[in-house]
């Protein structure tokens, strides 16, 4: 038997994963579209 931070660990997981599904949807249906650009226009990185 699992111990219960375990599962109470991967049910925290799976309350994450159900809170960021439409957010993660929409950016795959970005990523999907061949009409978006492949470049963005903010550089990403610090200094």
């Amino acid at each position: 038997m699992a111990r219960r931070s375990k599962v109470a660990g991967s049910e925290r997981r799976r309350l994450v994963v159900a809170r960021y599904a439409v957010r993660r949807a929409a950016l795959k249906a970005v990523l999907r579209d061949p009409r978006t650009p492949t470049t963005s226009a903010a550089p990403r990185g610090g200094s």
